[in-house]
């Protein structure tokens, strides 16, 4: 975990939909940036992977928007993409730390294989997953 000094935003969020069969894909959905939270994903995606097919979902929250968003922001995301450069960065590296995370949780708990789907900056977070400039001291990568 990279501490970001916020306690909203100090612990992951997200909502997870599990099914019975453990051998079955799991998918990730990355929101975007300023997305008012996961109605828009859930309406497009939701019933047909997760009924249809009967994959398991999550819902990942990116640092600082939605349940994470601090008291003192004026709107969702406004402290991950910002003019001060050191906490983007600094927001980007938690995101990826966090949903490697995630990643390390469902490898270690489930069977099937790990699908990443990112909208906006979750595509952008989704990319930086495999990014070098994201990697430990030992420039090892953290999966």
């Amino acid at each position: 975990m990279i501490p970001s000094g916020d306690v909203s935003n100090d612990y992951v969020r997200g909502e997870a939909f599990l099914n019975e069969d453990g051998s079955k894909p799991n998918v990730i959905f990355v929101h975007g940036w300023r997305m008012k939270g996961f109605d828009r994903v859930k309406k497009i995606f939701h019933n047909s992977i997760m009924n249809n097919l009967g994959w398991n979902m999550y819902y990942y929250t990116l640092p600082y928007p939605l349940e994470r968003q601090p008291e003192a922001s004026l709107y969702s995301g406004e402290f991950m993409v910002s003019v001060n450069i050191n906490r983007t960065v600094e927001s980007t590296r938690q995101a990826i730390v966090d949903l490697r995370a995630l990643i390390r949780w469902i490898k270690n708990n489930k069977q099937g294989p790990v699908i990443i789907i990112g909208i906006s900056l979750g595509g952008f977070t989704v990319v930086n997953e495999f990014n070098p400039f994201f990697r430990n001291p030992q420039n090892e990568q953290i999966i």
